[in-house]
């Protein structure tokens, strides 16, 4: 209803037994809901009745998935499916849109990641600047904006992945072919490329969680 635009921040909620009559759940289920997304600051029950819906913002939305009851690899399994979904069209957009500067900053990350591996330093930043100058590629701030707030809320998983023996290595080989292809403009084999690189932090994760 948020989403849609049907209810906006400030609004007042209908009651609980409206909300189980339009869901069709019990009235039990959506005293739970309620709890949640009061925990979450999504929501907020006045003491005079009612309950309205706070301010809130993309990273708010994207912090009430991250703190959901679900477990770390569950969660992390759910960022990397969207993570590819979103990534293998900004590859795309890349390659369509990209300048001399856009690349230099690419180019800049898979420097200091080499960098990081000589001094056996942990890569994160490095991670996520490769990501992120993707992202700025597309000269699309909304793209931008979402790859860095899922940038953030992963810092710690890929704290943990980026540690796992030989991966740091076999990372800067995969951003390079990656980058290989955008330069070459080879759409298809970019879109494979990112991918197959999620797909290998998330293998990943599997055996560490």
């Amino acid at each position: 209803m948020v989403l849609k635009n049907e209810l906006q921040s400030g609004n007042k909620l209908p009651t609980e037994l409206e909300l189980a009559e339009m869901f069709s759940v019990s009235r039990t289920a959506v005293r739970e809901a309620l709890c949640s997304l009061e925990a979450q600051g999504l929501i907020e029950r006045k003491k005079s009745g009612g309950t309205v819906i706070k301010q809130f913002t993309a990273n708010k939305i994207l912090e009430s998935i991250i703190f959901a009851p679900k477990n770390d690899l569950q969660m992390f399994a759910d960022f990397m499916e969207a993570r590819k979904v979103l990534e293998s069209q900004i590859v795309v957009l890349a390659i369509e849109r990209s300048q001399v500067e856009d690349l230099e900053l690419i180019q800049q990350s898979l420097s200091n990641l080499e960098v990081e591996i000589i001094q056996k330093g942990n890569g994160v930043e490095s991670d996520i600047m490769f990501h992120l100058s993707l992202a700025a590629c597309t000269h699309n701030q909304v793209l931008i904006s979402v790859i860095k707030s899922i940038s953030d809320m992963l810092r710690t998983n890929r704290e943990k992945t980026l540690q796992y023996p030989g991966r740091l290595l076999e990372c800067l080989k995969e951003h390079r072919a990656i980058f290989a292809a955008i330069k070459s403009k080879h759409t298809i084999e970019a879109q494979r490329l990112i991918v197959f690189h999620l797909d290998q932090a998330l293998h990943i994760a599997h055996q560490i969680y």
